[in-house]
């Protein structure tokens, strides 16, 4: 059994890019939270849910799976597939958005840990891109790229790209 020290487990990252334009790219990054002695990460977004019920994981009340779209100078998030408005009602997400990318960017490889049972379960497929399985938009098997999404130091520069989106949407939203 693998225990997380961090408040988060089986992390994953997968990049989208258009290919006809290098300034379109999605990048999404799936991750499992808990409590622990470091932090009520769980917890903190258990909370944050019962004010906005709309962005409930679909497939896990345990998983954040958040999407960065940037278009050419354009930054825009999804949380668990949905849409997250840039208004002051939605501060409270992007800021525990922000908190949770920022952690996972700063994470050591020992502290990155993915359960056998999550590995091997339909999560691992589908929730990566809530709305399509991972296995056949790669037109892969699951074995075959369960490295590539799960490979540490990627998942760590993808989260770094998305908390610094995250500033800039916010620095531009409070024109700062």
């Amino acid at each position: 059994m693998n225990i997380s020290f961090q408040g988060i487990k089986n992390t994953s990252f997968i990049i989208d890019q258009d290919d006809y334009c290098k300034f379109d790219k999605t990048r999404y990054l799936n991750t499992e939270l808990t409590n622990d002695q470091f932090g009520r990460d769980l917890e903190e977004y258990r909370e944050l849910i019962k004010n906005f019920p709309e962005f409930e994981n679909p497939f896990s009340n345990k998983f954040v799976n958040i999407a960065h779209c940037k278009r050419y100078d354009t930054d825009s998030f999804q949380l668990n597939g949905k849409n997250i408005p840039e208004n002051d009602k939605h501060i409270p997400i992007f800021s525990f958005l922000s908190k949770i990318t920022k952690k996972i960017s700063t994470l050591p490889d020992e502290q990155f840990t993915q359960d056998l049972s999550y590995l091997k379960s339909n999560l691992a497929d589908y929730g990566l891109l809530m709305d399509k399985r991972l296995t056949e938009e790669l037109n892969q098997p699951i074995a075959d790229i369960i490295d590539a999404i799960h490979n540490p130091d990627n998942i760590r520069k993808c989260s770094k790209n998305i908390s610094k989106g995250i500033i800039r949407s916010m620095l531009e939203y409070f024109k700062v």
